[in-house]
């Protein structure tokens, strides 16, 4: 039993979720119990309130891998799943605990699963001492192009006009939603515009796509910045694309991979990139990949410098980390065994 976003959804962990059952699909039978807004049919969802067949799930697993990035969902399950009906449980947590404001409670309750997974080494190092059963493994898990949706002829054609530029920079970034955090942009769109507006000011072939899967949130700031990229006669160089993509397809297409969030787990994205061998800049919020070109964080004049001298430095690529499948599988089935 995965526990935690639909593997149909958008984001991150829904990702590694989709990724991870797929890596597994042939070992066990995965069920999901979703906690997502949106509700998929054939797909039991928290939301409908039914505790009868919540109970009745969890009662029929054998393991139970828990994602949840809510404090309070994480402890109702692990009370449910471990304490109630003795199963075998294991917790994966994605974000930067350090942010929640009761890591107390935290901290006691993943002490009674079987195991911890966590993804970056600032959340291990805070477990280490009071968690025997702890993990640090990274939530990515390498993509099967074969699998992955094409790409709109929409984003095809705008990346095609913007390659006949001569030299052209093509850059993408990526958010779940236009969410905010500490008073900020999480996912660092503003930023991004600013250091477009600089980098267009000196030469004309620097260009931006930056996808917004749900842009049902925040539509206000989403029209803010909208009217910023107009104003800034940055239409030709700055595409928003307002929907679900293949993320990892659009990596392979562009030149540099942008992630100027103000806060972060582990991110997929810039593990993806780097596994395709592409330039990654990334703010310096937690410790990144090897690889990673840092900036400062909520600093686009930083942004900026990071860009230039990658572009103007003729910096090579990164090579591309071929990491066998198998690796992948074995390491969590020995989790689960």
């Amino acid at each position: 039993m995965i526990i935690g976003p639909s593997p149909l959804a958008v984001g991150g962990v829904a990702v590694h979720i989709r990724r991870l059952s797929f890596l597994l699909k042939d070992l066990f039978d995965i069920q999901y119990i979703d906690e997502g807004r949106t509700k998929y049919e054939g797909m039991f969802n928290l939301r409908s309130f039914n505790l009868i067949k919540y109970f009745s799930l969890v009662k029929s697993s054998n393991i139970i891998h828990i994602h949840s990035g809510s404090l309070l969902l994480r402890i109702f399950h692990i009370v449910m799943c471990k304490l109630v009906f003795g199963k075998k449980t294991i917790v994966t947590i994605h974000r930067d605990v350090t942010r929640e404001k009761c890591l107390s409670l935290t901290k006691l309750f993943v002490k009674k699963c079987d195991s911890l997974i966590v993804v970056n080494e600032k959340c291990y190092n805070i477990f280490k001492d009071t968690v025997k059963s702890l993990q640090l493994i990274p939530a990515f898990i390498p993509p099967v192009i074969d699998n992955e949706p094409e790409l709109p002829q929409e984003i095809l054609g705008w990346i095609d006009k913007c390659r006949c530029s001569k030299d052209s920079v093509i850059m993408v970034s990526n958010a779940g939603n236009l969410a905010m955090h500490d008073g900020c942009d999480l996912y660092g769109l503003d930023l991004c515009l600013e250091a477009m507006k600089s980098l267009v000011a000196t030469k004309k072939n620097y260009y931006l796509l930056f996808v917004v899967a749900d842009n049902n949130s925040n539509r206000e700031l989403l029209e803010v910045y909208k009217d910023f990229i107009k104003s800034h006669n940055l239409e030709d160089n700055v595409l928003i694309w307002e929907s679900g993509l293949s993320f990892v397809k659009l990596i392979n297409l562009s030149d540099i991979v942008l992630r100027a969030t103000n806060t972060d787990g582990d991110a997929l994205t810039i593990r993806e990139a780097l596994f395709f061998g592409k330039t990654v800049i990334a703010s310096d919020v937690i410790n990144r990949p090897s690889g990673t070109i840092l900036f400062k964080n909520r600093d686009a004049g930083s942004l900026v410098e990071a860009i230039v001298t990658v572009t103007t430095d003729n910096a090579p690529n990164n090579k591309e980390h071929k990491v066998s499948m198998d690796d992948y599988r074995n390491l969590y089935l020995n989790i689960y065994n």
